[in-house]
C-alpha cells in the first residue's frame, strides 16, 4: 500500500523538548495519544513519525522530549517545519490547572530544537481507498479497492450509482492524434464538431466524453483537429488496434461538397502524429441496460433490473413478458 520511487527526497528529523503546564499524573495515555496526534496532524505527518523520548517533570509541569520525522512538501525547508510546532493546539488538556494566568489555553513551549537533513529513499503512501503490492516504484502501482475506481495520482473515487468497479485493474490507452479534414475552420461549427466527436467515439467504441478536442489549427488544404481519447481495449485489442480503428473514421457526412477530393470520393480523415500511452487503472463499468445499483457497487450482481424487467447481473435485463410483472425489488 505504498511505493518507492527510488529518487532521493529530504527527510528532516526534528528533536524538540515541549513544556506542557501538566502534571506527570495527568499525562495518561490518553493525553500521550492525543498529544501525538496533535503534533502529527500540526507537521503532517503520520502519528508513527511521532516518537517520545522522555518525559521528565520539572517546575511548572512536564517536558516532553519528543522527536518526528518529516518529509517537506514543495518549496519547504527545516525553518519551515519548526515554525508549525508554534501552532500545537493544547487547549484540550485535561484540567483548568493548566490554564495560564491570563485565563488563556494552555500552549506548548518549545525548547532545545535540533533539526538534521539527510536525503533517503521515502515510501510515499497510496491514495486513500487504493493499494499497492510489495516492490511498487510509483503511484501507478497504487490500484483502486473494489468499490472505487479511477487510481494512480489521481486517486481513487466511490463507484457511482448504476455502474461497478471490480477492484481489479485494466489496461486503458490515451490516444494523442491530429486529424487533417478538409474543410474550412468556418465549416467546422458546433454541430459538426459534435459530430466529429460522436464520429470518433463510436469508432473507437467509447463514449463522447471520453474524446477531447484539444485545438483546431488552420493549414494549407484545411484544418487539423488535435484530438485525445481515452479507451480501454475489449478481450485481446491492444493500442495498435485502438488505432487501426481511426482508419475507419467515417467523414462523408460533411457539410459541403467543397471538401470532395478531385475523384469526387467523400472526404477520408488523414490521422498524423499518433502517440500512445498505456496505463493500468481500476476501470468503471456501466450496468447492463434497465438495471441499476448503489453507489459503491463491486460486481455486476449488484446491478439490479429496474421495475418492468427481470433478470440482472451479467445476464442483463428483460422486458417483463405478458401475464406476469416485475417489481424491480
Amino acid at each position: 500500500n505504498s511505493f518507492c520511487a527510488g529518487a532521493p527526497v529530504e527527510v528532516v528529523e526534528v528533536s524538540f523538548g515541549v513544556l506542557l503546564p501538566i502534571t506527570e499524573a495527568q499525562f495518561n495515555e490518553t493525553v500521550e495519544l492525543r498529544y501525538v496526534t496533535e503534533i502529527a496532524e500540526s507537521l503532517g505527518v503520520p502519528v508513527e513519525n511521532v516518537a517520545i523520548v522522555s518525559v521528565t517533570v520539572v517546575e511548572g509541569g512536564i517536558v516532553i522530549e519528543t522527536e518526528v520525522s518529516v518529509t517537506p512538501s514543495g518549496d519547504e525547508d527545516a525553518e519551515d517545519v519548526v515554525s508549525k510546532l508554534e501552532d500545537v493546539d493544547l487547549s484540550w488538556l485535561p484540567t483548568g490547572e493548566s490554564e495560564s494566568e491570563g485565563g488563556e489555553p494552555p500552549r506548548a513551549v518549545i525548547q532545545n530544537v535540533t533539526t538534521t537533513v539527510t536525503e533517503v529513499i521515502a515510501k510515499q503512501e497510496c491514495p486513500e481507498h487504493s493499494q499497492s503490492p510489495p516492490g511498487s516504484t510509483s503511484a501507478a502501482d497504487c490500484v483502486c479497492n473494489a468499490g472505487f475506481y479511477g487510481g494512480g495520482e489521481g486517486g481513487c473515487e466511490v463507484c457511482p450509482p448504476n455502474s461497478f468497479c471490480a477492484g481489479a485493474p485494466v489496461e486503458v490507452v490515451e490516444v494523442s492524434f491530429g486529424v487533417l479534414l478538409p474543410i474550412t475552420e468556418a465549416q467546422f461549427n458546433e454541430t459538426v464538431e459534435l459530430r466529429y466527436v460522436t464520429e470518433i467515439a463510436e469508432s473507437l467504441g467509447v463514449p463522447v466524453e471520453n474524446v477531447a478536442i484539444v485545438s483546431v489549427t488552420v493549414v494549407e488544404g484545411g484544418i487539423v483537429i488535435e484530438t485525445e481519447v481515452s479507451v480501454t481495449p475489449s478481450g485481446d485489442e491492444d493500442a495498435e488496434d485502438v488505432v487501426s480503428k481511426l482508419e475507419d473514421v467515417d467523414l462523408s457526412w460533411l457539410p459541403t461538397g467543397e471538401s470532395e477530393s478531385e475523384g469526387g470520393e467523400p472526404p477520408r480523415a488523414v490521422i498524423q502524429n499518433v502517440t500512445t500511452t498505456v496505463t493500468e487503472v481500476i476501470a468503471k463499468q456501466e450496468c447492463p441496460e434497465h438495471s441499476q445499483s448503489p453507489p459503491g457497487s463491486t460486481s455486476a450482481a449488484d446491478c439490479v433490473c429496474n421495475a418492468g424487467f427481470y433478470g440482472g447481473g451479467e445476464g442483463g435485463c428483460e422486458v417483463c413478458p405478458p401475464n406476469s410483472f416485475c417489481a424491480g425489488a
